[in-house]
């Protein structure tokens, strides 16, 4: 994927919508794309929560481990984000993150983010906002989820 794509694919996601193309390309200098083969992760939970991925080729399944099982709580498609609650809320991993197959994954430091704070405030801001907007809609869903599990269970 070319720079250009990659400057496309972000500026399409909701975490980086109305973010100008010069402070993804600050972003993007400042990350790297990473290759995770299938059945690998790309982070453990309860580990150090420093980037987040934006999903180029793939598919993720990101698990709740319990002591004995995981239990898959999303699939992550292609031009997919993840790994971003860990850097809105400053705690290890809730979850992790396994490729079902062959990956690739722009890896977003946590770095990138603070270096665009101290360029450009605005953008910054407007990053957080987004991500914490797209963070309370997952909420909501998870919450109508519950509620009708509630109601089957009736």
């Amino acid at each position: 994927m070319t720079n250009r794509e990659r400057i496309k694919l972000l500026q399409g996601m909701p975490f980086f919508g109305a973010i100008n193309e010069q402070s993804i390309e600050m972003i993007l200098s400042q990350s790297e794309v990473q290759q995770v083969p299938a059945d690998k992760y790309f982070y453990h939970q309860d580990t150090l929560g420093d980037c987040l991925y934006v999903l180029e080729k793939g598919t993720v399944d990101i698990l709740k481990e319990l002591e004995t099982k995981s239990i898959s709580l999303c699939i992550i498609e292609e031009g997919g984000c993840f790994g971003e609650l860990a850097l809105i809320a400053c705690t290890p991993r809730s979850a992790a993150a396994r490729a079902i197959c062959d990956c690739q994954a722009i890896r977003i430091p946590q770095s990138a983010l603070h270096n665009l704070y101290k360029v450009d405030v605005e953008q910054f801001l407007l990053i957080q906002m987004n991500m914490a907007r797209e963070v309370c809609r997952r909420l909501q869903e998870i919450d109508n989820l519950w509620v009708q599990h509630k109601l089957d269970e009736e």
